[in-house]
Parts: structure tokens; sequence; C-alpha cells
């Protein structure tokens, strides 16, 4: 990509907005060292776009920086916003990572966000990055489904299917659909079946052929996809539970800095402090305590207390036999 003092002039006054607009660069000094040009020629770069573009630049004196008050025939164009390479990157990564067994339609969405760029960014962009779909998934009864759904939560119906467990058991589920997630690179659908109180969560991949009914099916108001998914580990549902633990302070940074989990810090100390959870069940939460070892203690609730005890006796048994 040329340095910005290569640009022609009319790419100059497009970059200027741009960057004024985006906040980027808004002092005059900022503005002629990037282009290398003189604070004048600046100053005559703004009078440019006002006349010639119907653009409104004024200098607000309390920030000492350029604004955009008014952006004129430049509002009609996409280009003074332009997508970065960073940005896509940033989107790519983040679909990799969360739709992995859709490879087709990857393929598609990266066709179209590297075509934004230039040629010479969007070739080596290209070559940074890979998806690839596991090879016992078919793309197809996915992105089927998962428009189904989607449109089954938009217009707020019940829809049917056919799920295979990770035993391998099939069995027919009606749900109430909830809302989307995502876990490990697999799509899940959270739903409220008929025959429960509480939220399930199917992956997308194990769901057969989707029935959308002619039936209503509405969300509780209660329901926030984000608060709810910071109290889920692991995509395990279950009854709300409050868990705390105690930990070797080495972990401090570990348990204190995840992301997307409902807790508070309860004690600390120079050794240990103490944290409390709040957990849809017990299951996705005990199996990243027990990634600690000996670090972690469960203090509450009892009954998990137990189960870590008898967890750590079954331990002894293989490892010290």
């Amino acid at each position: 990509m040329l340095p910005y003092s290569e640009y022609s002039k009319s790419r100059k006054l497009l970059e200027m907005f741009r960057l004024i607009k985006s906040g980027e660069i808004t002092t005059k000094e900022e503005l002629s060292n990037i282009f290398e040009v003189s604070p004048k020629t600046i100053g005559n770069y703004k009078r440019e776009l006002e006349e010639e573009w119907d653009a409104e630049i004024i200098y607000d004196k309390s920030e000492a920086k350029y604004v955009i008050e008014r952006e004129g025939i430049l509002g009609l164009l996409k280009a003074t916003q332009p997508i970065t390479a960073d940005d896509v990157n940033l989107i790519l990564a983040t679909l990799i990572e969360s739709q992995n067994f859709m490879e087709t339609k990857m393929n598609i969405i990266k066709k179209g966000l590297l075509g934004l760029l230039p040629e010479e960014e969007a070739e080596k962009l290209g070559k940074m990055l890979h998806s690839e779909k596991p090879s016992n998934c078919n793309d197809q009864p996915i992105v089927f489904n998962l428009n189904k759904i989607r449109r089954a939560i938009a217009y707020e119906n019940k829809i049917e299917f056919t799920y295979r467990s990770a035993a391998g058991n099939h069995r027919n589920h009606k749900i109430i659909p909830y809302s989307f997630a995502c876990e490990f690179g697999k799509y899940y659908i959270i739903g409220k079946p008929e025959d429960k109180e509480k939220l399930v969560h199917f992956r997308l991949d194990r769901i057969g052929k989707v029935t959308i009914l002619d039936e209503i099916g509405v969300r509780s108001d209660e329901f926030n996809v984000y608060d709810y998914l910071k109290k889920t580990w692991y995509m395990y549902g279950g009854e709300e539970t409050k868990i705390k633990v105690k930990f070797n302070k080495e972990f401090y940074n570990v348990v204190t800095e995840k992301n997307m989990i409902e807790g508070r810090l309860i004690e600390e100390t120079d050794e240990y402090f103490i944290y409390q959870f709040v957990a849809n069940g017990t299951l996705g939460i005990k199996l990243w305590i027990l990634g600690f070892g000996a670090g972690a203690e469960v203090l509450e609730p009892y009954e998990l207390r137990e189960e870590f005890e008898n967890i750590a006796k079954e331990m002894m048994k293989i490892y010290c036999s």
C-alpha cells in the first residue's frame, strides 16, 4: 500500500476527509505530517472539500481538532469509511473459530471480504487464513437448518427436529428456539423443550431436518443471551447454582480475567483467593475447575465438594495403585 504522500491530490482529499471523520487524525499538524505537505496546503484541502464537495469542516477549539460538521456529497460514498485488512482479519478469524463446520459458506464470506481490500493486501491476508471442515460434517443440512431456525426465532414459532445425542441415541424434540451460541467451533441452538422447565442446548451438526411449526413459540421476556452465556460452561446447562472455589494465588489472573463469566471475588490473601461463580448447572464448570488440579478447592455447594472428593479418591486408585 502506497504511503499517503504518494497519493494523487483527489485521493488525498478523500483520505483527509476519512481520517477526520474516523477520528484517527484530526489536527492540521498531524495531517500535514502524514501527507508530507505544509499546514497551509492542508487548509487549502479543507477549503476545497467544502467548496467542491459541499462538506463543512469546523475547528473545535476546546478539543483542538477538526470535526466533520456536514458530510455533503461525500456522505453518499461508502468509501469514506473503508474496511481495513485488520478489520477483515478480525472478522474472518472470528468466523473461522465459530463456524468452521460451514466451509463452503466460509469461503464465500472470505472471498467477499477480501474483495473489499486492495489487491496486494487481499492476496497477503488470504494466504494467512485457513479454515478446515471436519471430515464427518455435511455443510448443506447445517446451513439449511441454521436459516430455518433463525426464521423461527424471528417470527416466534416453535420448531421440531430429530436429534442425535453424543451417545448416538435419536430422539424427537419440539422446542421454543431462543438463541444461537458457539463453543469451540461448534454452533448450538438454545431452546426450551415442551417437557422441561429449563433451557437445553442442541449442537447444530447433530440436528436432523428442522420443521417450523404453526405454533407460537415466544421466548421469556427475561431471557438475555449475553447474561445467560456468562453462566454457561462448555455449553452444559442446568439449574442456576452458586459455586464457591478457593484458588492458589498464582491463578488469580487466569480466573479474574476470564471473559464471559458471572462471578465475584469474595476473599483475597497473599496465598489464596476465594471466588464465587454463578453457573447453569455444575457439570461444565466442574470440568474447568478440574483443570487447576490441587490448585483449586471447591467450598460450596457441599454436594459438588463431595463429587470432587470422590473424584480425588478414584484418581488416587489409578495413580497410586
